[in-house]
């Protein structure tokens, strides 16, 4: 089951608070991972928090998958 982005935000903000931390939503979207093709393809917008900067999420997800084809894409379908 998907969890929503709200969901996900409130379970983080749960834990960060304790912390001392805040935080901010800045967007959301879809993130598609083929492993078998080491591909990950991200798109889309949360219709709650508005569209993520995808450039800067891509950059985020080369830091852990600095070998894969990462696509940053403006459409909203899969």
């Amino acid at each position: 089951m998907l969890s929503l982005l709200a969901d996900i935000y409130d379970e983080v903000t749960q834990v960060l608070q304790p912390l001392g931390l805040d935080s901010e939503c800045l967007g959301g979207g879809k993130i598609e991972h083929r492993p078998d093709l080491k591909n990950i393809r991200i798109f889309s917008y949360s219709q709650g928090f508005g569209k993520a900067d995808h450039h800067e999420a891509k950059k985020l997800i080369l830091t852990k998958y600095p070998d894969y084809k990462i696509e940053v894409s403006e459409s909203n379908d899969y």
